[in-house]
């Protein structure tokens, strides 16, 4: 936890902070008494910002606040997928140059890049990517790929752990 302290310049009992940086949220041991602890140093009045980020690291308890997050007027809820990133992008080869047999994700990928706004020249060049970076590094892994390179929210969570009862 990263935060940056205050109306006084003193360290330890007194001092508040006015900026709560909650970094890989998602993998906090003893979130519960983490969070009391945080939020008592915080004042209840005037400019307090808290940003809460995070990979997604199954369902947890950072789940649980995206979910709140994403509903509620005192959030500001941010999703950051792998494709929005140029980096993550290559030149195409073999079957996607020619956008032959695309699969049943790649289609669906079509859709997000679409929706998102990304020119269609850049599409490719992304599922290239990804082809790519799901063939070598995760071995063909796809829970690995919707842990590390989620496309949406929902991959992100689902990748790595399961509700006892479905949703």
């Amino acid at each position: 936890v990263n935060y940056s302290s205050s109306q006084k310049s003193s360290a330890g009992r007194g001092g508040t902070n006015q900026i709560v940086v909650e970094d890989e949220h998602a993998y906090y041991e003893r979130v519960a008494t983490l969070e009391r602890g945080l939020l008592a140093t915080m004042p209840k009045a005037g400019c307090v910002l808290r940003v809460v980020l995070s990979t997604a690291n199954g369902m947890n308890h950072f789940r649980d606040l995206s979910k709140v997050a994403e509903k509620s007027p005192h959030w500001l809820y941010r999703f950051l997928p792998w494709h929005m990133l140029a980096e993550y992008e290559m030149e195409p080869s073999g079957r996607l140059l020619e956008l032959d047999n695309l699969s049943e994700y790649e289609l669906k990928l079509c859709d997000i890049f679409e929706k998102a706004g990304y020119p269609v020249e850049t599409w490719v060049r992304k599922m290239q990517w990804y082809e790519y970076v799901f063939m070598t590094e995760a071995k063909l892994d796809l829970d690995y790929m919707h842990e590390n390179y989620p496309s949406t929210p929902e991959e992100s969570f689902a990748a790595t752990g399961s509700p006892v009862l479905p949703e």
